[in-house]
C-alpha cells in the first residue's frame, strides 16, 4: 500500500493522520471495532446501538439507501455525544459509544430521541463486561420496538 519512501517523506503531523484514517470506517468515518482493546479506563460506560430495519431498507430499495440509513443515524449519535465519547462502527448496523461522564439516565436522554435505533446501556469494569450487559439490554428494547410494531 505505501512504500518505505513513500512514509518516509510524510510529516509527523501527516503519519499520525494516516494511522488515525487506518483506524476509522471508510463509510461512516467513526471509529473500527479494533479501537475498543486500546481503550484503556478503571470502568467502563457504553450503549450499544443497533439500527432498526436496515436490512429491511436494503432488500427493498437497495444498498444505497441503506447507507444513507447508516449515515443519518451516525450523524444524529455524533449530534448526542460530547467530542469526549467515542463512537465505534462495531457491526454492520450497529455501534458502541464509549461515554467519558455519562450516567445511564443521561445516556438514555440522548438516545431516546435519535430514530431508528435500539440501544441499551452498560458499564462494568471491562469493556467486554459493559458491551455483554449492552448488548443485552439492547436486545430487550428491540423486542420491545418490534412488539409496538404488530399491535
Amino acid at each position: 500500500m505505501f512504500t518505505k519512501e513513500y512514509l518516509m517523506k510524510m510529516s509527523k503531523d501527516q503519519l499520525v493522520e494516516l494511522v488515525i484514517s487506518l483506524k476509522k470506517d471508510s463509510l461512516t468515518g467513526v471509529y473500527r471495532r479494533e479501537i475498543l482493546s486500546e481503550i484503556n479506563k478503571l470502568t467502563y460506560m457504553v450503549v450499544l446501538v443497533d439500527i432498526n430495519g436496515l436490512k429491511k431498507t436494503n432488500d427493498m430499495r437497495g444498498h444505497n439507501m441503506g447507507d444513507k440509513l447508516i449515515l443519518s443515524v451516525v450523524n444524529d449519535l455524533k449530534r448526542a455525544v460530547s467530542d469526549e465519547d467515542i463512537i465505534v462502527r462495531y457491526g454492520g448496523d450497529e455501534f458502541v459509544i464509549v461515554f467519558e461522564n455519562e450516567t445511564i439516565f443521561s445516556i438514555k436522554e440522548k438516545m431516546k430521541d435519535i430514530p431508528n435505533i435500539s440501544y441499551g446501556v452498560g458499564y462494568g469494569v471491562s469493556m467486554s463486561s459493559a458491551i455483554t450487559m449492552a448488548d443485552k439490554n439492547m436486545y430487550t428494547n428491540k423486542r420491545r420496538f418490534y412488539k409496538s410494531l404488530v399491535r
